[in-house]
């Protein structure tokens, strides 16, 4: 579930080459490398059946949304795990709002390492 939160940190970027947030919730553990135009996120924990890695890319033009890369985007949706969107209210903090089965709308906070 912190997994879609880390794809979703690619659209606010920092303009430094690699910087770590992680963060977790619900069990799942969530690490996000960002760079300038995409996020590594890595996703571990029992509720995703162990570890998941994949690229998120920020898409241009709107705000909060990115595109999540295979096969990151196959293992999200296979849990029926969608990322709203991501903000980031400080350079230290990034928010990721998704949508989980039965749960709803769930925020997971990634902070800079």
């Amino acid at each position: 579930m912190l997994a879609i939160a880390a794809a979703l940190f690619a659209t606010i970027a920092p303009s430094a080459p690699s910087v770590v947030y992680t963060g977790a919730l619900l069990g799942v553990h969530a690490s996000a490398t960002l760079y300038e135009h995409h996020a590594h996120i890595a996703l571990s924990g029992i509720p995703m059946g162990g570890k998941i890695e994949g690229d998120a890319v920020f898409i241009d033009g709107v705000d909060g949304k990115v595109t999540l890369e295979e096969p990151l985007r196959s293992a999200l949706r296979m849990r029926m795990i969608e990322v709203r969107s991501v903000s980031r209210p400080s350079e230290n903090v990034i928010n990721v709002v998704l949508g989980l089965p039965l749960m709803g709308a769930r925020t997971v906070v990634l902070v800079r390492g």
